[in-house]
């Protein structure tokens, strides 16, 4: 689910006609996501919340260049994605007895992660 969102992503930013550096931004910010989700798996929300507020903090630093491109489809992507990493994170923390078949639901069955 945020994982084939992130996969899906960045093949449309790869194709897309943003500025490059506010492309090599996303694609780093979804590749530590990625690694956040592979490492939720073994670590808990640990790894989502360091993703996330590095993405905050990278966010705050390259506001110009964000606040240009901020109504293209693709940032709205990108903010919901990192919306939704978020929620997972404050959903595990509070219902840590569920989080079996919560990380089915939202993160994915497993089969579209790496092995």
């Amino acid at each position: 689910m945020i994982y084939k969102a992130i996969t899906d992503l960045e093949k449309e930013i790869l194709d897309s006609e943003l500025d490059t550096e506010l492309k090599k931004f996303l694609l780093d910010r979804l590749e530590e996501m990625r690694k956040a989700i592979i490492g939720y798996r073994l670590h808990g929300t640990e790894p989502l919340t360091r993703a996330t507020v590095i993405t905050a903090i990278e966010i705050g630093m390259k506001q110009e260049l964000i606040n240009k491109y901020k109504k293209n489809g693709i940032m709205k992507k990108f903010f919901g994605i990192a919306v939704a990493i978020s929620k997972v994170i404050q959903f595990a923390d509070k219902y840590k007895k569920y989080l079996p078949a919560f990380n089915q639901l939202l993160l994915g069955t497993g089969s579209d992660l790496p092995e």
